[in-house]
């Protein structure tokens, strides 16, 4: 593939899952927080809100996700990073039964990712036919 070859569109559920990856990786993140600061509160008091140590109040994402126990521990490997098989699982189920407002949403963001990619992959087949009439011409 040439260098210059234009990104592949991307579909709505490409959209769909970057969303609610950074969502729920966010919301994983959330609950070890809260779980770390359960733990040191209950060996001391919560330390207090400083420069090196903010409180986030402001969600990072469009939707949050509140995480309970079983899931949280249904996401997380033995070693606390999350497992993307059953990440995908979990945006797998979300994305059957998404309502027709987020599937609006994310089905106009393919439709332009497609009208993008169709005016890039005009412009690549310009450059790449310009150098083939070029490379004929020296030969």
């Amino acid at each position: 593939k040439p260098w210059d070859h234009p990104k592949r569109p991307l579909s709505a559920y490409n959209f769909f899952f970057q969303a609610e990856r950074k969502a729920i990786v966010a919301a994983v993140d959330e609950a070890q927080r809260r779980k770390k600061k359960m733990a040191k509160s209950d060996a001391k008091d919560a330390p207090a809100k400083t420069e090196e140590n903010p409180v986030k109040s402001e969600p990072t994402t469009e939707y949050t996700y509140i995480l309970d126990d079983e899931t949280l521990e249904r996401l997380l490997t033995p070693d606390g990073k999350i497992s993307f098989e059953q990440i995908g699982k979990l945006i797998g189920q979300n994305w059957k039964k998404v309502d027709p407002v987020r599937l609006a949403k994310y089905t106009e963001m393919a439709k332009q990712d497609r009208r993008r990619y169709k005016q890039e992959m005009d412009a690549f087949n310009l450059r790449h036919h310009a150098r083939e009439l070029r490379k004929q011409e020296r030969e």
